[in-house]
């Protein structure tokens, strides 16, 4: 049976056919949902509909405070790439990126390798895409047998182009808006100090605390839903004395726990205790209530990491640089003011 196109998947397909046109190495800015509505005759509605189809296809991405962009086309024809031994099996932040990086490659005909530390080709001109924490020794070993390196994780003494979010601002941000709603006894569940990421989020909290003068709660857990849902007993103990009214996990699954065992002590969110994560899975806008968190986009980590490949292409050589991107607040039911 016939069906007639709905207006907004025929201009889904106006734009996707302007953007074939326009797609090039670089992560080219769309103009404005005013500009494209105009462009096409059609309602701003309309349009913020079909660039929300284009962008879960994966043809636009958006940066934070910067617009709506291209994904880059890619220079290259193969990429090698190394997983963590310590990335965790389901691990929802970076299941999102594979999932994206899988995508990018099959749409663009792109060869993957899979390599290891400890098997690694010798002077090899194909780039590597390192995902997860790493040991000196294996950044080292990498170094030795690849011209060009990007890592997607925050590597401060290794000389290798690096990819991430900027993880110190996430914790910074956390605490603000737990202050600003007026809670002034807050904790944060923090992650292993080995993983970048972690401790970068625990200090950019405990640099925003002393800023505003206040002693938080530090509790360590590990960064999955269990670590998060044992934690909520410590907490309730040290609530008893603290009178914790706010807390900040390290990320999303940690968090999601938390507010588990949190509600089956009776414990009220946001009333009693407000709760922000970060990572934005999609279990964070799925539970109640729905939660907090700070919005990390694997389209802009792997736009980025792509342009940072495309100009080793042109140019043949990689100098290091380190790209920070800004993540967004999500607002949500498990953060209120105190």
């Amino acid at each position: 049976m016939f069906v007639k196109p709905t207006k907004r998947s025929m201009l889904a397909d106006n734009i996707r056919d302007e953007i074939a046109s326009l797609r090039s190495s670089t992560a080219v800015r769309i103009p404005s949902e005013r500009d494209i509505a105009a462009m096409f005759q059609a309602s701003r509605v309309s349009v913020r509909a079909a660039l929300k189809v284009l962008m879960a296809e994966g043809l636009l991405f958006q940066k934070q405070g910067s617009g709506t962009f291209i994904k880059p086309k890619p220079l290259l024809d193969v990429i090698h790439l190394s997983l963590s031994p310590e990335l965790r099996s389901g691990d929802p932040f970076y299941s999102m990126f594979m999932t994206e990086l899988s995508q990018w490659l099959a749409e663009d005909g792109i060869a993957l390798r899979m390599v290891t530390a400890a098997h690694t080709p010798k002077n090899e001109s194909s780039p590597l895409i390192i995902v997860g924490t790493f040991d000196n020794a294996s950044i080292d070993l990498f170094m030795k047998s690849y011209r060009a390196i990007v890592a997607v994780q925050s590597y401060p003494s290794a000389a290798v182009s690096q990819v991430h979010y900027d993880d110190a601002a996430i914790g910074s941000a956390a605490c603000r808006e737990l202050t600003e709603r007026g809670h002034k006894r807050i904790a944060h569940i923090a992650g292993p100090k080995r993983f970048a990421a972690s401790r970068a989020r625990r200090d950019g909290f405990l640099d925003a605390c002393g800023t505003y003068g206040i002693a938080p709660v530090i509790i360590d857990a590990k960064m999955n839903y269990h670590g998060g849902y044992e934690t909520a007993r410590t907490l309730m103990d040290t609530r008893r004395s603290e009178k914790t009214t706010g807390v900040f996990c390290a990320n999303d699954a940690m968090a999601c726990g938390l507010i588990a065992g949190l509600k089956e002590n009776g414990v009220r969110i946001p009333g009693d205790i407000a709760v922000i994560g970060c990572d934005d899975i999609p279990m964070a806008a799925e539970i109640t209530p729905a939660l907090a968190t700070f919005s990390l986009d694997p389209k802009e980590l792997l736009a980025e990491t792509v342009v940072m490949l495309n100009n080793y292409c042109r140019e043949g050589v990689l100098a290091p640089r380190t790209i920070m991107l800004p993540a967004r607040f999500i607002e949500r039911e498990s953060i209120a003011a105190q």
